[in-house]
């Protein structure tokens, strides 16, 4: 008579695991200070205060090309990696990474550390930054825009009487 039996299993990288702090912006303005706060989580009921952390910063942008034998333009990758930050974990288990950016682009941080064990706990992050006016839309606005509409259910055919409201201003 055959059997099976089957286990499920969770692992993670280390003893803490590296996620972004609640209300932590997703985009930034170039010139204008950036930050990106980290929330550690203990794995394995150990402590997550005082824990260096170091972050590579890679910024990736699309260049328009105007080629005058080409009917259409062209993008072309532009890719630069940044000098490294580093930061330590308060008694909260919250790393602040800052920096300016100067261009404009994505900004992907690779934010590793050790644990007490010395396993690698690596985590990437990404931050948008743009030298264009108007409003950036960031973590804390989810809850931004509201749609409602005058029935449950519509027809094929049907018309959509929509309200859209947002409590952004302008």
């Amino acid at each position: 008579n055959p059997s099976f039996d089957r286990k499920n299993i969770l692992v993670f990288d280390g003893e803490y695991s590296i996620y972004r702090a609640p209300d932590t912006p997703y985009s930034s303005r170039v010139n204008q200070k950036a930050s990106l706060d980290l929330k550690l989580k203990s794995n394995a009921n150990t402590s997550v205060s005082s824990i260096p952390l170091t972050a590579t910063v890679v910024r990736k942008n699309w260049v328009r090309y105007d080629d005058p034998n080409q009917k259409y333009p062209t993008y072309k990758e532009e890719t630069e990696t940044l000098p490294s930050l580093s930061a330590t974990s308060n008694t909260q288990g919250i790393a602040h990474f800052e920096f300016t950016p100067t261009k404009d682009g994505s900004y992907k941080l690779t934010v590793e550390g050790k644990d007490k064990r010395g396993n690698t706990v690596q985590r990437d992050f990404y931050l948008y930054v743009t030298d264009r006016e108007g409003t950036l839309y960031g973590a804390g606005a989810q809850n931004s825009l509201s749609l409602s509409v005058d029935r449950d259910e519509y027809l094929p055919t049907g018309t959509v009487h929509a309200t859209i409201t947002s409590t952004i201003p302008n």
